[in-house]
């Protein structure tokens, strides 16, 4: 897999670095990142139409932007990404805005992510199963509280009064 040498990021801040020396890098910064990106997409099946670094002044929807570019101070820990695609709705998704900038440096990105996308799935797993189980718990309590109700009831009372459903949790 391509990536940079952990030097020339490095380089990036150093007061020594020549023009050509930073512009090389950051073109090469940004084909990893474009390579790294449509990686995560793809990975989670996600619709990705057009994506710029957050300082992309133009934000022309991808259609003449500038697309920005890495920039050593801000993007040191966490490359930001902004654009048009669809989310992954999970709050604990590692990959909904960006990835760590150490993907940049590291030969084997794509194992990092496959491992860190095969763990969200795991967890995701168990957050849904009891997501679902509070909710079967919910329904079972409102159907027994409903027919404890009821039994209190007369029978024109109960021709009278109706019982809202019981609303859906989020998430489930």
């Amino acid at each position: 897999m391509k990536f940079i040498p952990p030097a020339d990021l490095r380089a990036l801040t150093s007061k020594t670095i020549t023009k050509s020396e930073y512009d090389k890098t950051i073109n090469q910064i940004g084909e990893v990142t474009n390579l790294i990106w449509h990686y995560i997409c793809n990975t989670s099946t996600r619709k990705l139409h057009w994506w710029a670094f957050r300082n992309d002044v133009d934000l022309g929807s991808g259609n003449g932007s500038t697309g920005g570019n890495f920039d050593p101070k801000k993007d040191h820990e966490f490359i930001h990404i902004i654009g048009d695609r669809k989310n992954i709705n999970s709050d604990s998704y590692p990959y909904n805005d960006g990835f760590p900038t150490d993907l940049l440096t590291t030969p084997n990105w794509d194992k990092i992510i496959d491992k860190a996308i095969s763990e969200w799935k795991k967890e995701r797993t168990v957050e849904v199963a009891t997501a679902k189980s509070i909710a079967m718990a919910k329904k079972a309590n409102y159907a027994k509280l409903k027919a404890s109700v009821k039994h209190k009831l007369t029978k024109d009372e109960l021709k009278v009064i109706t019982f809202k459903p019981l609303e859906k949790t989020k998430g489930v």
